[in-house]
């Protein structure tokens, strides 16, 4: 039997990435892991940055969830994404992965939520220090600046060990 995998990606905070084909190559990274039957794309599409990946997201057959925004400088998608996944763990109760393709430390909680359920996580994001603290609630993670991926599940980088016993000397 195949993994189920749903992926929710946030458009506005990954908008560079989606003009090189970041949504192709989302989809062939989640495709790696099972079958995805949930593909859910997140933004305010009013705006010109956003609206401009709708056709190719639309031709890879993600759903399209507007996040309108009453305060300028909030991306209320976040809060969305999180609503959303946790509506899918109860109706899909057999989905085993979940890609969420953002930058935002914000969902760690999240990431450690659906893990502690039996769930496995991918974070997608660029490599930053906000990643880096995202990482280690994800079972993999991978790094949209370089496609690297990284597993996080709950084994400590050998370097990060062997730089923190140097510190501790």
């Amino acid at each position: 039997m195949t993994d189920k995998v749903a992926i929710f990606l946030d458009i506005e905070n990954l908008s560079t990435w989606l003009k090189a084909d970041g949504g192709q190559k989302l989809l062939e990274r989640a495709s790696e892991l099972g079958r995805v039957v949930v593909r859910r794309a997140y933004g305010n599409f009013s705006i010109p940055g956003v609206s401009i990946h709708q056709a190719e997201l639309n031709l890879l057959g993600f759903d399209f969830v507007h996040t309108y925004h009453p305060v300028k400088g909030k991306n209320s998608a976040d809060i969305q994404i999180i609503v959303d996944v946790m509506e899918y763990l109860a109706r899909i109760p057999d989905l085993e992965w979940f890609v969420l393709a953002t930058r935002d430390s914000d969902f760690s909680p999240l990431f450690r939520r659906l893990r502690e359920l039996g769930k496995s996580v991918v974070g997608v994001g660029p490599r930053s220090v906000l990643s880096e603290a995202v990482k280690t609630s994800c079972n993999r993670f991978i790094y949209i600046d370089d496609t690297d991926e990284t597993e996080c599940s709950s084994s400590i980088n050998s370097q990060l060990k062997e730089d923190a016993l140097e510190i501790l000397k």
